[in-house]
């Protein structure tokens, strides 16, 4: 039970990464699928490791990666706050 509510807010937070990022570059829209093809990663990649049950911290770092959020953010941390990455910082 403690994976699924772990799992339902990395999908706030990444909804909330989501929207953020949309307002702050005046889109009309950003979705994952935008946010895949401006970090390169795979987008079925990404919504498999997003749907799966049990994933690993590797492949949520790919998810921060491409949300362009901090690892701790995405896992910990405030829904509204949002840990954006710098431009250094690895995964």
């Amino acid at each position: 039970m403690e994976v699924q509510r772990m799992l339902l807010d990395i999908e706030k937070r990444k909804e909330v990464a989501l929207h953020l990022t949309k307002l702050a570059n005046d889109y009309a829209y950003y979705t994952l699928a935008d946010a895949c093809r401006d970090t390169g990663e795979s987008y079925s990649a990404i919504r498999r490791i997003l749907r799966s049950p049990n994933p690993t911290v590797v492949s949520l770092s790919r998810v921060a990666k491409v949300l362009n959020v901090t690892l701790d953010w995405l896992l910990t941390g405030e829904v509204t706050d949002p840990s954006w990455r710098s431009e250094h910082e690895e995964l």
